[in-house]
């Protein structure tokens, strides 16, 4: 029997604190999911911890993958397993609260038209204490895709929404869109992101039920080989400048393949150059990197 929900979880190296992840979902009180973990070759204790837990508890899917993938591969592989309705994706260190499932399966429950569920969030710092953050723009079934893709676009912050419930179906059409733009890697989430809120509607509760770990995620991605540094200069800004530009382009060709109006689509588009100016702006990118420079000089002087 199909469960109604898959999770799914790539995972490398995640030892520090899988279990307290892993203790968290399996304490849902919404049972009826499975919980697909795809392990790229990770070289410390996950794939124990992670077959202990299989042994445990039927739900668990425990998947060795065959070879080294990125991120996006490890997402996009991870997906294709799931067999359930609707689609959740976990990280390795993050922390659910027991109703987290239950709730936003009744929201895409209550309205076939809404095709994302996600809840008010916090944070969890290494030492296991968590802290709210104040969010007050949660995105509701009443409001229309247009608004939502013209809110996104400008913020473009994935916490938490991403890791709310999509519908399956709906997920693996948007992973087409969940890449890196260029070399830099940024932006590949929103690009996904983008995409899904061009084609469903997305309804949200405010309820603190998902907490993203608070960690040295530079040094974390680093050590996965997934990070690359920026120069802190005016090359470093022109290559910024660069990214938004093909990300603008990225954007572009998701309107022209959302099902917006004419009308919609060519005010979206004029709205994206406006977007691309604000990322690129003094106030977004230069300033900031001229006080860096400024400020490593006055170190050196003294």
């Amino acid at each position: 029997m199909q469960p109604t929900v898959s999770i799914g979880m790539p995972v490398w190296n995640g030892e520090a604190f899988l279990s307290q992840t892993l203790e968290s979902l399996l304490a849902q009180d919404y049972r009826d999911f499975e919980l697909i973990i795809l392990d790229n070759l990770s070289t410390d204790r996950t794939p124990e911890i992670c077959r202990e837990y299989a042994r445990k508890d039927a739900r668990v899917r425990y998947i060795l993958d065959d070879s080294q993938k990125d991120v996006m591969q490890g997402h996009k592989k991870a997906a294709q397993l799931a067999t359930g309705e609707f689609f959740m994706v976990a990280c390795d260190d993050d922390w659910y609260a027991p109703e987290h499932v239950s709730t936003l399966v009744e929201l895409l429950k209550a309205d076939p038209a809404v095709g994302l569920a996600y809840s008010g969030w916090g944070y969890i710092l290494p030492d296991g204490t968590k802290t709210s953050v104040e969010w007050k723009r949660f995105l509701k079934a009443s409001n229309s895709t247009f608004y939502n893709f013209v809110y996104y676009l400008f913020f473009r912050i994935p916490i938490p929404i991403s890791f709310g419930i999509v519908r399956t179906k709906l997920h693996k059409d948007c992973l087409n869109y969940f890449y890196r733009p260029d070399h830099r890697g940024w932006n590949h989430d929103n690009l996904y992101m983008l995409r899904l809120l061009s084609m469903v509607r997305v309804d949200s509760t405010p309820d603190i039920l998902f907490y993203y770990r608070k960690r040295n995620r530079t040094a974390l991605y680093r050590q996965r080989g997934q990070y690359r540094d920026v120069e802190r200069s005016f090359r470093g800004y022109a290559e910024q400048i660069g990214h938004q530009i093909v990300v603008m382009r990225a954007v572009s060709k998701i309107i022209s393949a959302s099902p917006f109006s004419r009308t919609e689509k060519a005010v979206l588009q004029a709205y994206n150059l406006l977007v691309l100016l604000f990322y690129c702006g003094p106030n977004r990118l230069l300033t900031k990197r001229v006080c860096r420079i400024l400020r490593g000089r006055r170190r050196s002087a003294t």
